[in-house]
Formats: structure tokens, C-alpha cells, sequence
């Protein structure tokens, strides 16, 4: 479980980091279920889920009696905003799962796909991490390779590395950079696979080699300058916070 969790962490700390800055800091069943967890995650939610209830219970009656394909997708989408808005994004891939299973296009089978996709990106207890990656395979294999994006099979090797076959996972992400070997999303989460591992010199590698394509991107420099650190790098890991410290100041004028 410990490596569900070290993963989750490495994601949600550079995500909020390149959200809100912190230069020196290191650093989601339906709504009705959920909200005491809510209330543990933020102190604010819980006031949040209750000012929406009475338009969530009204989406959900309405969703679940719509007969017409167009309008059941129409209060699903609305569903998702609200959902969203309180970060329940767990409720989003709950509902979007039972509009999938009802209407099984393609399309919405890679929406509860990557539903999943974004619940387990942003779980940190590391059963919901678990579950949340098995229903996202499942619905990225519905599809199957071939049929989806490149960014998509990025999502869907992410979420097999946390599958009873990571390799396996691993190597779906290197395919794609096969096809495109300037893949941002795919070299990013090759960098983090190093990072995991504790190969900082490996991970250092694929930062510099990101960086070289997408020299603004804020998740490898950050990372860049961890491993260095993580190698006693010191003075090489301030020039990588340096550069992310200007890239913000930049980003903010």
C-alpha cells in the first residue's frame, strides 16, 4: 500500500504546488455518503455540500427518471459541475458509470474512464486510491488501446502500474513516447516512475530531457530540484527552485 500512497503524494504536492506556489514547502459512494469524509478534507465542504443539496437532490430525481439518452446527459453534466464544485469527484465517476453502463458508446466509457482517472489522482488513503485505479483500468480496457488517445493510454499505464502488473504499465506509457517521443504527459510520468523508485539521477535525466522540449514546465523543475537535493546536489537543486521561482513570477504578471 505504501507505494499507492508515495505515488499519490508525489502527484497531489506537485499539483497544488504549481497551483499555489509554496517555494519551500513540500508539501474524495455519492455526495450523501461522503460527507464526513468531506469534513475531514476541508473544513469548509461540509458547509459547501449542504448549500447545494437541494439542487443536487433535484439533479439526482431528475437523472434517474430521464428516459431520453440527450436529457439523462444533460443532468449528468450538470451532476458533474455540482460534484466538482465540492471536489467530489468520486460522486462524478459514480454517476458517470451508471450513464456508461446505460448508453456503453465509447465516448462515455472513456468519460467514467478518465472520471476514475481524476478520483485516484487526487485520493490519498491508499484503498481508495487502490479501488479508484481498478475502475479506471476497467474502463480504459473497455475501449482498449488502439481506440484511445495518447494521452488516454498515458492515463491507462498509470493506473496498471497500481495493477498486479505495473511493468506492464510502465511499458503502455513507453509505447507512447515511441509514437511521440516529445509526449509531455508520458515523460512527466516516466521523470515520477524514477522519482518513486528513488532512481534521482534517472529522474534527473528524463526532467532535463522534458525540459529541454518544455522548458515552462513547472512539475519537472520542481522535481528536478527534489532529486537533485535527494543526491546532495544542493547548489543544482536552488538553480532548478530559482528557475520555478521565476516561471511563477512570470506566470503572475
Amino acid at each position: 500500500m505504501s507505494r499507492f500512497y508515495n505515488r499519490q503524494v508525489l502527484f497531489v504536492t506537485a499539483f497544488f504546488l504549481v497551483s499555489v506556489f509554496v517555494l519551500f514547502l513540500l508539501p474524495k459512494s455519492t455526495l450523501n455518503q461522503r460527507t464526513e469524509q468531506a469534513e475531514i478534507n476541508s473544513p469548509h465542504l461540509s458547509e459547501q455540500i449542504q448549500a447545494i443539496q437541494g439542487t443536487l437532490t433535484n439533479l439526482q430525481f431528475a437523472f434517474k427518471i430521464s428516459s431520453e439518452e440527450s436529457e439523462k446527459k444533460k443532468h449528468l453534466d450538470a451532476l458533474s459541475v455540482l460534484f466538482e464544485s465540492v471536489q467530489a469527484l468520486d460522486s462524478v465517476a459514480h454517476y458517470q458509470q451508471i450513464f456508461s453502463t446505460q448508453y456503453p458508446k465509447q465516448e462515455y466509457l472513456l468519460n467514467t474512464a478518465k472520471a476514475y482517472y481524476q478520483s485516484y489522482r487526487f485520493a490519498l488513503q491508499p484503498e481508495k486510491v487502490k479501488k479508484m485505479a481498478e475502475r479506471a483500468l476497467i474502463h480504459y480496457q473497455k475501449i482498449g488501446i488502439p481506440n484511445l488517445d495518447l494521452t488516454s493510454q498515458v492515463e491507462m499505464g498509470i493506473v496498471t502500474t497500481m495493477s498486479r502488473a505495473p511493468m506492464l504499465g510502465v511499458q503502455i506509457i513507453k509505447n507512447v513516447l515511441e509514437k511521440d517521443p516529445k509526449h509531455q504527459k508520458a515523460l512527466q510520468e516516466m521523470g515520477l516512475l524514477s522519482m518513486q523508485s528513488g532512481q534521482y539521477q534517472k529522474a534527473i535525466q528524463r526532467w532535463q530531457q522534458l525540459l529541454e522540449i518544455y522548458p515552462k514546465d513547472s512539475i519537472a523543475l520542481y522535481y528536478m530540484a527534489i532529486a537533485f537535493k535527494k543526491i546532495n546536489k544542493q547548489e543544482e537543486a536552488e538553480k532548478a527552485l530559482n528557475r520555478l521561482k521565476s516561471l511563477q513570477e512570470q506566470r503572475e504578471m
